[in-house]
């Protein structure tokens, strides 16, 4: 126990100095943006601190944990259009509505509760995975990066980020401390919070041969960690979808509603990039479409980093999820989708150190367009 409280120690204290810094400032300016710009949380209302970061997807979220997949499966969201609650994974409503069961809170209440618990945790288990490979300052730049990052304040927000978060670092971390089976929960749990997260059998896979140094004698029973709770995962939503609503893969049809579909990556990078160019556009719809449109070549440029770098894992998820991002119709959101990607933030973190200029340039403008950002969320404008 001693042993395992000095190891973790200086994660503990760093991802909570993190969290309160981070909770402050986000919240400091949600609730001046919302009050500014018309749509008033007041200091004084217990709702207002919380259900200003209950907005777009949120409302999914909470419907799912008040009323289930049935009751929303075919919505209209707007004359002709309709959307589908089934593209939304279960986990993080389904916790939702646990802590309404234990909690005297409603849904925004328990969703506030679920995803500060996640955030917290997400952060010591990130900065414990960074430490792994940098040490404990390293680590502290790693877990810097990834909160001033433009979409770190949906790691606030009542989306399920955070927790997802906490899942991907977490299978990382026992992955590299050789914990295979917990890895392999961990990565079914991130499976059931956004469905992509299947992609983490391929750095789990990376680390298992390392371990084994490459050689298929030294493969175990074990190796079948690597794909259990992934795959285990996929399957049980694919048969709760086919039992519930008759389609095995309705979570994954419902996603072209938003769009999501394969596609050339040439095709949603050209659609992306004329809604830059369009100036009859807003500007905050054209310097959100231009960060969503950087966002996956940032994943293969940290691919290439952690390449360089000797980590193969890392590069391995980077690129891989840099490749899946862009191969859909539509690029919109990837911002957000990439910073779950916790070893892009600990490969830069290893880059910037002999850069530290560069490092203080780049940290102080994303967390300019951060702010920028979380101010157009919190007036319920479209951020990601």
């Amino acid at each position: 126990m001693r042993a395992w409280w000095r190891a973790w120690r200086p994660s503990i204290v760093a991802g909570v100095l993190a969290f309160v810094i981070f909770w402050c400032v986000t919240e400091a300016i949600a609730l001046v943006s919302a009050h500014t710009g018309g749509t008033p949380a007041s200091l004084l209302s217990m709702s207002g601190p919380f259900s200003v970061w209950s907005r777009w997807d949120s409302g999914w979220y909470l419907l799912i944990a008040r009323s289930g997949y049935v009751n929303n499966s075919h919505l209209q969201t707007a004359p002709g259009f309709y959307q589908d609650a089934s593209a939304f994974a279960p986990l993080y409503p389904l916790l939702i509505r646990a802590v309404t069961h234990i909690l005297p809170v409603g849904e925004v209440g328990a969703a506030t509760v679920v995803t500060t618990v996640a955030l917290l945790c997400g952060l010591v288990v990130a900065h414990r995975l960074a430490a792994i490979d940098m040490g404990e300052r390293g680590a502290g730049a790693a877990v810097a990066l990834l909160l001033v990052f433009p979409s770190a304040f949906f790691l606030h927000a009542l989306y399920a980020e955070s927790l997802l978060l906490l899942w991907v670092a977490g299978a990382l971390l026992a992955a590299r401390t050789r914990h295979w089976w917990l890895a392999s929960a961990l990565a079914g749990a991130a499976v059931l919070t956004k469905v992509y997260s299947i992609i983490l059998i391929v750095p789990l896979a990376v680390e298992y041969l390392e371990a084994h140094r490459w050689s298929l004698r030294r493969i175990r029973f074990d190796a079948t960690a690597v794909v259990a709770g992934p795959v285990v995962a996929f399957g049980a939503l694919a048969l709760y979808m086919r039992v519930r609503l008759g389609d095995a893969l309705r979570f994954l049809h419902a996603e072209s509603l938003w769009e999501r579909r394969p596609a050339p990556p040439w095709t949603a990078v050209a659609h992306s990039i004329s809604m830059v160019t369009n100036s009859g556009l807003d500007v905050s719809q054209r310097v959100l479409a231009a960060f969503d449109t950087v966002s996956p070549f940032l994943l293969v440029a940290g691919a290439a980093l952690a390449w360089a770098q000797r980590r193969r894992s890392y590069a391995a998820l980077l690129l891989i999820a840099g490749v899946l991002f862009a191969s859909s119709a539509t690029l919109q959101s990837t911002g957000r989708y990439a910073l779950t990607i916790v070893p892009l933030f600990i490969v830069a973190a290893a880059w910037l150190r002999a850069h530290a200029r560069t490092a203080v340039l780049l940290g102080s403008a994303s967390a300019a367009l951060g702010g920028y950002f979380l101010h157009n969320y919190a007036v319920g404008a479209f951020a990601g």
